[in-house]
């Protein structure tokens, strides 16, 4: 359907909105929220679609582990009036990598895997699905934690449950050898290890090669990030409404002291979309490991404004470089409720497309979201991860 466009003298001063399934005057006053919930206005699903499902499964799973080491799992049923009988029983397990290792009926004779899923699967195909379609599901950790790692009192009290995180991050193999530094003394020095070959520029690494010669990064890596695209949370305010009143002079100010005004006005206020990065000091030294390291302390700067001060430090080992990163927030940033982010941007190079890591997956999970996705190791292109919002927003986090 066309959408109108308001008129001059609407509230929201002209600004673009979203909709149109309400009819063609829609767009204007609900603006996108009409199309932000489980689905997208092609019907395609959100990843809140998934928390709901599994939210609501009507089967849900619980793992025990006994004192002499067996696990148990629990089924209860959820249904109101009816059994389980149109249901099927069924678990898969994967190997380290994240490769399914196997996917049988359930049994669970004996686990080896260091994940496993448990799934009730239809019987008999629906009208609506098919043969085989998982209900309900759950994924959990089976690995006990290294008896050699010092053991906390939380840990201690927890010893007769499963354990969801005892997975040691994933490297590879050591490599040993010897890491050379040229050019320390100028603008442009080059780190040569076994396992890698780094080339600085400002005090940046700018350039990673594999020993092939295969180029790893796509720009400037670990530069500091304070700014991300904001969320209708993060709008909400006066300003949202009546963005013109932010134009009157004085009145900003006030909105700020009475609270009215929304996160993403604060933000840019004090000039967090729009930063400046400059170095103040940069110094190479030794580790104690005697591999080169580069202390490199930096201002970040906001309408002219110091806002942060990032202090880096690179230790660069034989198979790897380890970054120690440390904020300080100054005066202009004190008086905002909240910061949009507090990280470091790697650009990769686009051929590296493959992504594995080792946390919750596979869809997008944050904090007050990530009941749909388990904790384990999970393989999965780089693309796939792209979520395509109605309004292009934050997406494919992985808390």
């Amino acid at each position: 359907a066309e959408v109108k466009a308001p008129p001059e003298d609407f509230f929201l001063k002209g600004e673009l909105g979203y909709g149109g399934d309400f009819g063609p005057d829609s767009g204007a006053a609900d603006k996108h929220f009409i199309c932000d919930g489980l689905v997208s206005s092609l019907r395609e699903p959100h990843p809140a679609f998934f928390e709901a499902k599994r939210l609501q499964q009507p089967v849900v799973f619980k793992f025990v582990r006994e004192r002499d080491g067996e696990v148990r799992v629990i089924v209860r049923n959820r249904y109101i009036f009816r059994t389980l009988d149109h249901l099927e029983l069924g678990w898969r397990m994967w190997d380290a990598s994240g490769e399914v290792a196997s996917s049988e009926a359930l049994a669970l004779p004996e686990l080896r895997s260091p994940r496993v899923a448990v799934e009730a699967r239809l019987r008999e195909a629906t009208p609506l699905l098919p043969k085989g379609f998982p209900v309900a599901e759950a994924t959990y950790m089976l690995v006990a934690p290294s008896p050699t790692a010092p053991a906390s009192p939380r840990a201690a009290a927890t010893t007769a449950a499963v354990c969801r995180g005892s997975m040691p991050p994933l490297r590879g193999p050591e490599v040993r050898g010897l890491v050379v530094l040229t050019g320390g003394g100028g603008p442009e020095p080059t780190v040569r290890a076994p396992g890698y070959v780094a080339q600085l520029h400002d005090s940046q690494i700018v350039s990673l090669r594999a020993p092939s010669g295969e180029e790893l990064l796509a720009g400037p890596a670990f530069e500091p990030c304070f700014f991300r695209a904001p969320t209708d949370n993060d709008r909400c305010g006066f300003d949202c409404f009546v963005p013109w009143l932010l134009d009157v002079y004085g009145l900003r100010g006030a909105l700020k002291s009475l609270g009215l005004l929304s996160n993403n006005a604060m933000w840019r206020m004090a000039g967090l979309d729009n930063l400046t990065t400059s170095v103040r000091s940069s110094d190479w030294a030794s580790s104690s490991e005697g591999t080169p390291l580069l202390s490199v302390v930096q201002e970040v700067s906001g309408n002219g404004k110091p806002c942060f001060t990032v202090q880096t430090r690179y230790t660069f080992r034989p198979h790897r470089v380890s970054v120690d990163v440390r904020v300080e927030s100054l005066s202009p940033v004190h008086a905002l409720p909240t910061l949009p982010r507090v990280g470091l941007r790697l650009l990769a190079d686009p051929r590296l497309s493959r992504l594995t890591w080792l946390g919750c997956g596979l869809g997008e999970s944050y904090p007050d979201r990530k009941a749909a996705n388990d904790w384990a190791v999970h393989c999965a292109d780089v693309d796939s991860q792209y979520v395509d919002y109605m309004v292009p927003g934050e997406h494919g986090g992985k808390a």
